[in-house]
């Protein structure tokens, strides 16, 4: 009998989430056994916090970046 696959809301409720706590899903592996993993890019929110702030007029101070890290 073959695996079990993962139903698309499944798939859907778990990249939601992730989404919704501010990470962006870069890929979703499914497996053979039908369990499944989603894959974050945590560079993805950096560039986008970072161009953010590229997009004021003054560069951000040293102590503000470097915290974020």
């Amino acid at each position: 009998m073959p695996a079990a696959k993962p139903s698309q809301a499944s798939v859907a409720n778990v990249v939601s989430a992730l989404k919704e706590n501010g990470l962006p899903v870069v890929a979703v592996y499914v497996s053979a056994d039908g369990s499944f993993r989603a894959e974050v890019g945590a560079y993805a929110a950096i560039a986008a916090e970072m161009e953010q702030t590229l997009d004021e007029d003054e560069p951000p101070a040293w102590g503000d970046v470097a915290n974020d890290f």
